[in-house]
């Protein structure tokens, strides 16, 4: 009975802790993360704090993994975990009574919203919910901007930070509201003059100093101002000056003694202003002066004024009237007039070519820029004019009508163009004068070219031009378009000149070819020489050996006759060393046979036979034979050896076994 109580007590403990066992390993671990806070609404830089609270099935340490949009939020600190990291933020918290609380504190940095949310917790089973948290960050803003004189465009949004504004009178007062604790500042007053535009700003500052800042583009426009810019006239020393309102620049030539300035002018509107520069005394030759006029509205005008102060020359306008008088009744025979090459008016007229001839005088055009510069003249002489009755249009442009043809025929060469704008007749041959200082150098020669449009050739002018001073002076029978170059694109080829140029050519190239080949032949040969090639008298002495070499052949069968049973002892006897030449080595060997190689040759081949029985069949030399091997110095190498060659003897065995001693001579 006692056996059976202590069996059953045994049972039920196994029970029980099996029981307690299978209760603590397969019960399954849960979590559950929340997030909380007291300011959903921050305003940009604020602080504020988000709370987690962890609540587990069994006491343990836990990591929390929690994501946020880093752009509007900024990390400042975590409170109440053990361990934490901030990229990515991850929270290590430990379960006391099955509950842990952790304290996140941010900082708005950007207004917008966003969200703060639990990724994934571990270590602690399965999560049955993972909290997360919708943050707006509320931005610094104005609650609206209003104008006593004008209207904001666009319309008001607190977004929107720039606006134009238009106001009609001097004044205007803008005022801004905004939401409580927020302070605003550059409102107020403001004053315009017409045609001003001013920019205004408007700051609101949060209470934690967070500011936004407002622009107002105030502009108050011009009130109908007048444009004209105009001169009416101009007036220096006394000579009044009609002004033209297509026309900016205007001449005037005064005499040699006139050098004060007195310059007045008019002006078409007396709302509008004008300033003068030029010089305070005049300078023989060209004085410019610029006036520039102001408009009410602030556009403007310049005008300039040429005067020209008189050398020695009898300088006239270029009037017709005025030129006809000086011909007629003038004194000087040479009468200059002065145009600017902005002027239309540049037309001979054909009572000005009459009275030149009439009264053989001489006209020259000086055509000049805006500072005075003559960029060209041209000269017409009454003794030269064949046909008065011509309107001769002296104008000039330093552009081609016909560029591509003309860079065709002068093969893209450096040139200057010469275009006269008449294409009609002359009265007479005229002289012109270039300034070509811009294109060529003084002393340079040129050649001047006429192009024939109906044949597309160049035709050539005149001689060689020398540029002198950077001009150039020709003279020409007619008008159109001419070409200045330093090439002499009109010179004919010489055939028979470039036939023997071209004969030279291979000729000296053939030289050339030979000259080398001479040189190359003797550095070989003088390379071959320094290495210790065969010289020119030791192949001669091979060939003579060659050819003897029958000859002595045919004396030592005469004289040696060898054969099973008789052998003339005294040829053996005077035998000398055997000495066998190398022709093919560096160096020349003299070679004697040893006497062990000699008996090999004649020893028997049956060994065992008697000296006697060798005798019959073998000849016994009764001198040893040495072979010795003289390496001579390359100097000798080089020299020929006479007597060798006069003493070398070949011993050899024929098919009989007979030994033959050959005897070379030469």
């Amino acid at each position: 009975m006692k056996k059976n109580k202590k069996i059953g007590l045994i049972f039920f403990l196994i029970t029980f802790a099996f029981l307690c066992f299978n209760t603590h390993v397969f019960a399954e671990d849960t979590n559950k993360v929340t997030l909380s806070t007291d300011n959903l609404n921050p305003e940009l830089n604020d602080s504020f704090v988000i709370l987690t609270n962890l609540e587990t099935s069994s006491d343990r340490t836990c990591t929390i993994n929690i994501s946020y949009d880093t752009n509007k939020l900024s990390l400042v600190d975590v409170k109440d975990v053990n361990n934490f990291t901030r990229n990515p933020l991850s929270l290590t918290v430990k379960t006391q009574n099955l509950q842990s609380n952790s304290r996140i504190e941010f900082k708005a940095i950007t207004p917008g919203t966003t969200t703060v949310k639990v990724d994934s917790v571990g270590n602690c089973g399965t999560s049955t919910g993972l909290g997360s948290v919708n943050i707006n960050v509320k931005d610094v803003e104005l609650s609206n901007i209003t104008l006593t004189n004008g209207e904001l465009s666009p319309a008001f949004n607190p977004s929107t930070t720039t606006y134009n504004a238009t106001i009609n009178s001097d004044k205007t007062n803008i005022s801004a509201t905004a939401p409580n604790g927020t302070k605003i500042s550059g409102t107020g007053e403001q004053t315009l003059n017409e045609g001003e535009t001013k920019s205004v700003k408007i700051t609101a500052t949060s209470a934690n100093g967070s500011k936004k800042t407002y622009t107002i583009n105030l502009t108050r426009p011009q009130a109908d101002k007048s444009d004209n810019h105009f001169l009416k006239s101009i007036t220096f020393n006394g000579e009044v000056i009609n002004i033209e309102q297509d026309k900016s620049t205007y001449s005037l030539i005064v005499k040699n003694e006139v050098k004060t300035v007195d310059l007045k002018y008019e002006l078409e509107d007396t709302k509008s202003s004008a300033t003068v520069k030029g010089p305070e005394e005049l300078e023989i030759g060209v004085n410019t002066f610029t006036i520039t006029v102001t408009a009410e509205d602030g556009s403007t005008k310049e005008y300039k004024l040429l005067v020209t102060r008189q050398d020695v020359k009898n300088i006239v306008d270029n009037d017709l009237n005025t030129i006809l008088e000086e011909i007629e009744n003038g004194t000087e025979n040479y009468i200059y007039v002065s145009v600017n090459q902005d002027e239309e008016n540049k037309i001979m007229d054909k009572r000005i070519s009459e009275a030149l001839k009439k009264y053989e005088k001489t006209l020259i055009y000086e055509i000049t820029n805006e500072d005075g510069d003559i960029l060209y003249s041209i000269t017409i002489r009454g003794k030269d004019i064949k046909n008065e009755d011509i309107d001769f249009n002296y104008g000039m442009t330093f552009k081609s009508d016909n560029r591509t043809k003309i860079t065709l025929l002068t093969r893209n060469a450096k040139v200057m163009y010469l275009n006269f704008d008449g294409k009609d007749e002359l009265p007479g041959n005229i002289t012109v004068k270039v300034f070509v200082g811009d294109n060529f150098k003084n002393k340079d020669i040129l050649y001047l070219y006429y192009y024939n449009e109906k044949t597309n050739r160049l035709e050539k002018s005149s001689k060689k031009l020398t540029v002198k001073n950077g001009y150039v002076e020709f003279e020409i029978e007619k008008l159109g378009e001419y070409v200045l170059s330093t090439s002499d694109f009109d010179a004919p080829i010489d055939k028979e000149k470039a036939d023997n140029i071209i004969m030279y050519t291979i000729i000296g190239g053939i030289g050339s070819l030979l000259v080398m080949t001479i040189i190359i032949i003797v550095i070989v040969k003088k390379k071959k020489k320094k290495n210790g090639d065969t010289p020119k008298k030791e192949k001669k002495k091979k060939k003579n050996k060659e050819e003897k070499q029958p000859e002595q052949n045919e004396e030592l069968e005469k004289t040696i006759v060898v054969n099973n049973s008789e052998l003339n002892p005294s040829v053996i006897a005077s035998t000398p060393s055997v000495v066998i030449p190398n022709e093919e080595a560096t160096t020349t060997e003299s070679v004697e046979p040893e006497t062990n190689e000699l008996k090999e040759v004649q020893e028997p081949q049956n060994s065992n036979e008697s000296n006697e029985e060798v005798t019959d069949n073998t000849v016994e030399m009764s001198t040893p034979v040495t072979q010795e091997t003289n390496v001579e110095t390359q100097e000798d190498q080089n020299t020929p050896d006479d007597s060798q060659d006069e003493n070398q003897e070949i011993l050899h065995t024929d098919e009989d076994g007979i030994e033959i001693i050959d005897d070379l001579k030469g």
